[in-house]
């Protein structure tokens, strides 16, 4: 876990053969991930998937194109919804020269992504918009790799608001942790 980030961000990775209610809100659209996947479980990619495929994700959606060498997030989408939470349209920018956070791009958020990409794996985030200065606003995503020639190739990105009150994190160990932690998060 790293610690020292400026907000309570939490990033963590789990198998992508997991469960998709493990996932709580995320069930629809990690069942909608599953069922495009290929006979031999690669994953899909993002040409595989249709405008209605994410009716009830409209503007909370987000994918990324991903760069190598050193690992980098290009936003070729970014929701509207996402848009108005953040403050900012990440559209057409890349997430590592971007981020209002640099530290957390740099301490958590580039590990995070580089797990989800070399390893494979679902990745969920969790935390608050406050370098943003929207402190009030919490959200919490999934990441589903994309995949081109075996080769993970976007991300897919869903996002919801909630409640502090609320707090969701899958009810398993997952196989890498990154940032922030509650202690009444820890599985």
């Amino acid at each position: 876990m790293t610690e020292g980030l400026d907000q309570p961000w939490a990033f963590y990775g789990y198998p992508s053969d997991t469960a998709s209610d493990v996932f709580g809100p995320f069930q629809s659209i990690v069942e909608l991930w599953k069922s495009k996947q290929g006979t031999s479980g690669e994953f899909p990619e993002w040409g595989d998937f249709d405008f209605y495929d994410f009716e009830g994700w409209w503007g909370q959606i987000s994918l990324t194109e991903v760069s190598r060498d050193p690992i980098d997030l290009f936003y070729v989408l970014w929701g509207t919804k996402l848009t108005e939470w953040w403050g900012i349209d990440y559209t057409k920018k890349f997430l590592g020269t971007a981020s209002v956070t640099g530290n957390t791009w740099d301490q958590a958020e580039r590990e995070y992504f580089s797990n989800i990409v070399e390893d494979r794996c679902i990745g969920f985030l969790t935390g608050s918009l406050e370098r943003h200065a929207r402190g009030y606003i919490y959200v919490r995503g999934i990441d589903l790799p994309l995949e081109q020639d075996g080769i993970v190739t976007h991300i897919l990105t869903a996002f919801e608001k909630y409640d502090p009150a609320d707090a969701f994190t899958p009810h398993l160990i997952p196989t890498f942790r990154i940032g922030y932690t509650p202690t009444s998060q820890v599985s």
